[in-house]
């Protein structure tokens, strides 16, 4: 178990490197300003997965046979815990993590994360540029933030939303779109890890939906990272539930490249 940003992205480099997207998820959620725990499993020296943990929720890395087992009974099973990550791993990770509980899935979500290709212009072209959100705009970043968590049935407070914002506008990863001085969408980037940016959070106001916005400053944002020297890829992710955010990012460019699964779990009672 490691518990330290640069031991973390040092000791399982060889697996961040080898598949930079597929481990994205794990590899960018690493930071210091994140109070966490990372398995990692090595066979001859060679990292063959990576487990991360803030709190009740853990995410993986795709795993090999034995590395399930490993990381599925380290994992706490006294409360509620959610596992997420490629589909296959987290589904065997929560398999195992249900037959050390005896517990019971509570929620499943099936995300498609995307890689991509061939940058496309919006079909709607619309007047706007982006910004990197200053501090005075945490309070209402953090409301849309609520927002975003309410849309996408993952609901969250309020303090929460708020030092996460505070965290990206920080470190300059909070993008906004303004239109004529105001603000109508804005969404995260996270850390570059091993060449790969992720894109998160997208989030327009109501009153400006289906105008493109969104699109626009996905784009604008996607353009600028790949301009950057240390970048090779930008990600995203939908829900697969949500054919029309799909349809948007597949006309932008982006191509489907992981399917994510998230489970939210609950202990039973003991037999």
């Amino acid at each position: 178990m490691i518990t330290d940003t640069h031991a973390a992205l040092e000791k399982c480099g060889d697996l961040f490197r080898s598949d930079p997207v597929g481990s994205n998820m794990v590899a960018a959620a690493l930071s210091p300003a994140v109070d966490f725990e990372l398995w990692r499993v090595s066979d001859a020296g060679t990292t063959v997965g990576a487990a991360f943990r803030a709190g009740p929720m853990c995410t993986v890395t795709d795993l090999v046979a034995g590395a399930v087992d490993l990381i599925g009974d380290v994992l706490p099973i006294d409360a509620p815990f959610s596992v997420d990550g490629p589909a296959g791993a987290a589904a065997t990770v929560a398999g195992r993590w249900m037959t050390r509980s005896n517990g019971t899935v509570i929620g499943l979500e099936l995300n498609r994360m995307y890689r991509l290709g061939t940058l496309a212009e919006p079909s709607k072209r619309r007047k706007g540029k982006a910004f990197v959100t200053e501090r005075e705009r945490i309070d209402h970043a953090a409301e849309w933030s609520v927002g975003f968590g309410s849309n996408t049935g993952r609901e969250r407070s309020v303090d929460n939303a708020r030092a996460e914002m505070e965290r990206a506008v920080n470190e300059s990863r909070l993008i906004e779109w303004r239109v004529k001085g105001e603000v109508v969408s804005q969404l995260i980037i996270s850390a570059v890890r091993f060449g790969v940016v992720r894109i998160g959070q997208v989030y327009t106001q109501p009153e400006f939906r289906k105008r493109g916005h969104a699109a626009a400053l996905i784009a604008a944002v996607s353009a600028q990272q790949l301009g950057r020297q240390k970048v090779d890829e930008a990600i995203l992710s939908a829900p697969a539930s949500n054919p029309s955010t799909n349809r948007l990012y597949r006309r932008l460019g982006f191509e489907p490249a992981i399917e994510m699964l998230r489970i939210d779990l609950v202990p039973g009672i003991p037999d």
